[in-house]
């Protein structure tokens, strides 16, 4: 038991030796502490707190798109029909003219607005064929049979000078008329019918309020109807039309 005690008060004197620095000797200097000795002991910084991350972006949640509305959609509009334009009135076609002719043994009116006159213009009679050749032949020995496919035909034509002006003469004569076949060639009615006519004939002048009348002679194709147009301008224009059938 001794020896144990006596152990440990051996061990607590040399740690306590070991403990204390070594004084200088009486006369000596003390030593200077080592540069390790001088540093100032190293304090570690505290450990900074753990860097807590923010937390995950959560996106927003899709966005559901609107309902559609369970009402009908309004009809489409119908559009109005086109609407059809009325058909454009056509006039009556103008007595005398070539979609209505003079009747025959009927007046016709022939205008010169410019001149201011006025003729009143009538085909009294008509003879035609075998009966029109042995007139004209009776008329004249020297006159020629018509020509071939044609026969002859005589107008007995009354015209009156309804209206002109004061102290002027109209003049008359059978080429003032013209026939105008269906296909639309237009010929002179004494471009073949070449003859001396039987008297009266169908020419001369007066004044107004005198009325002229005598005999014209035309040659027609056989079978073809003609129309005559008396008072044609030189224009191809004016006159009045009559028809012979």
């Amino acid at each position: 038991m001794h020896k144990v005690l006596l152990i440990g008060l051996l061990v607590l004197f040399v740690c306590s030796c070991a403990s204390q620095p070594a004084q200088p000797a009486p006369g000596e200097q003390a030593q200077p502490a080592s540069p390790q000795a001088l540093l100032p002991t190293y304090t570690p910084l505290p450990i900074q707190p753990t860097h807590t991350p923010l937390p995950t972006y959560t996106p927003y949640p899709t966005q559901k798109p609107l309902a559609t509305s369970s009402n009908t959609p309004l009809p489409s509009a119908t559009a109005y029909p086109t609407q059809t334009p009325y058909p454009t009135s056509t006039p009556p076609p103008k007595p005398g003219s070539r979609q209505l002719p003079v009747p025959f043994a009927s007046t016709g009116i022939a205008l010169q607005k410019d001149e201011g006159i006025k003729l009143e213009i009538t085909i009294q009679k008509m003879v035609s064929g075998d009966a029109a050749w042995e007139t004209i032949r009776d008329a004249n020995m020297y006159n020629d049979p018509p020509p071939e496919g044609a026969e002859y035909v005589l107008l007995f034509v009354s015209a009156k000078i309804a209206e002109g002006p004061e102290g002027e003469t109209q003049s008359f004569s059978e080429g003032d008329w013209t026939m105008v076949f269906p296909s639309g060639k237009v010929e002179s009615i004494t471009s073949q019918a070449s003859v001396v006519n039987p008297e009266p004939q169908f020419e001369g002048r007066g004044f107004p309020g005198a009325t002229i009348e005598g005999w014209a002679t035309l040659a027609r194709p056989k079978g073809e109807e003609v129309l005559l147009l008396y008072g044609m301008g030189y224009d191809g224009t004016g006159g009045v039309w009559f028809a012979l059938e």
